[in-house]
């Protein structure tokens, strides 16, 4: 690879990434008085880009081996990144089709593994925070947190209605962290 390549797909993935983010939707699906988180493009392409890999490894698997003296070690590896980029590509598809983020002016509530609910009352709202890889997640005084994507259409006007909720009663360190990690994307409603 010569170094015009390396910059080139150097530009290339943050341009993409910016891209993605630019057509992110703001505002959530509604039906029947409930809003709604829906998978934005950063999800679709991260799913399509699974399937894809997993599709051109077992083509590589079935088709085309390999001649090399060490072809069986490379077999074996090739046979388990094909069920590593499987069995992540399922959990995408587990988590678009299953997995369902929705608020009103009353509840914000989630539906997780096995198709359970958990809810809570804005009213109830204690918490906002993130996680290191990447979810973002809301919490009562005494409940679990409800988790979501911030790549999910509709993130902003969840995050807004969120900033209107929060109770002015936080201590000011933690209501100012978390706000202040909002991205600037979602400051925008």
């Amino acid at each position: 690879m010569s170094i015009f390549e390396f910059l080139f797909i150097s530009a290339l993935v943050p341009a993409v990434f910016l891209f993605l983010l630019s057509i992110q939707r703001r505002s959530g699906a509604r039906h029947k008085g409930w809003r709604y988180l829906t998978p934005g493009p950063m999800i679709w392409c991260a799913f399509g880009g699974g399937f894809l890999m997993t599709c051109v490894l077992c083509y590589i698997y079935f088709f085309v081996g390999n001649a090399r003296p060490d072809a069986d070690f490379q077999m074996k590896a090739l046979f388990w990144l094909i069920v590593c980029f499987n069995l992540a590509t399922v959990a995408m598809a587990y988590g678009i089709v299953a997995e369902e983020v929705r608020w009103n002016d009353s509840y914000i509530e989630r539906r997780m593994l096995p198709f359970k609910r958990r809810a809570m009352s804005w009213h109830q709202l204690a918490a906002l925070g993130y996680e290191p890889w990447g979810y973002w997640w809301v919490s009562a005084y005494d409940g679990p947190r409800i988790r979501f994507s911030p790549y999910s259409n509709g993130f902003a006007e969840l995050i807004a209605k969120i900033r209107n909720e929060l109770p002015p009663s936080l201590p000011p360190a933690a209501l100012s962290a978390a706000l202040e990690a909002v991205p600037v994307r979602a400051k925008s409603k």
